[in-house]
């Protein structure tokens, strides 16, 4: 019984050590730490509560040389400290679902973001091979659709770069960071595409898109100049 007792009082720093360091991360949202010192705790725990349950069974059956008052002390602590194991991983639950629901919504604003900047894309591809020349409205409607494609990418820029963020702290494995980070590429791609495209020439007058050439059927035409800064590069 003795020998029981000195391995738990061990194992008990060390629970109360790694239940601290874990309500230090969570203050501050420490994710990797979070995950350690949770994990840390489960381990001394349950190898804890396995002592308690053998020093509760002889209490209960009367195999000790204990006192009353001692088995009551005794019976008092082990609650104590299983209370405290509890509350920490009904924190950890709670965390963990935390993340999923933030995971989730962050997942259901940027599938949005991107169906509307892949059909603001479209609409620009349309306007381009049409065919013929372009009149003022189409130009227009170019600008137009250049600038709604620019504050899309800024929505996307910030969805992108908490969802990277939360990966991390959580300590995602490198497949599945390298697997987003990919995907975010693919859409940066497609942005630098509409930095500069070509338009039909339109008519001698319009300064804007005159070509240096009488005979030119087409010229350069840049569209407002995309802020690559924003662009996410990990």
């Amino acid at each position: 019984m003795e020998g029981i007792r000195r391995r738990r009082d061990v194992l008990w720093p060390m629970v109360t050590d790694a239940i601290e360091k874990f309500n230090e991360a969570m203050e501050i949202g420490d994710g990797p730490s979070i995950h350690r010192n949770f994990g840390i705790m489960q381990s001394k725990a349950d190898r804890m509560i396995a002592l308690d349950e053998d020093i509760t069974s002889r209490i209960t059956e009367g195999t000790t040389s204990m006192t009353n008052e001692e088995m009551n002390e005794e019976l008092k602590d082990i609650e104590m400290a299983h209370s405290c194991v509890i509350d920490v991983r009904i924190q950890y639950d709670l965390y963990i679902q935390s993340t999923e629901q933030k995971f989730g919504r962050l997942r259901w604003d940027r599938a949005k973001i991107r169906r509307s900047f892949t059909n603001i894309g479209k609409k620009i591809d349309a306007v381009l091979t049409v065919g013929g020349e372009l009149m003022d409205g189409d130009l227009d409607e170019l600008t137009s659709l250049f600038q709604l494609l620019t504050v899309r990418n800024d929505e996307l820029v910030g969805k992108d770069s908490d969802y990277l963020e939360i990966l991390e702290l959580d300590e995602a494995k490198e497949k599945e960071l390298n697997a987003e980070q990919d995907k975010v590429d693919e859409y940066n791609l497609k942005l630098l595409k509409y930095k500069t495209v070509d338009v039909p020439y339109l008519d001698d007058d319009r300064s804007e898109i005159r070509s240096s050439s009488s005979d030119s059927k087409k010229c350069k035409y840049k569209l407002p100049i995309l802020q690559l800064k924003n662009l996410v590069v990990i």
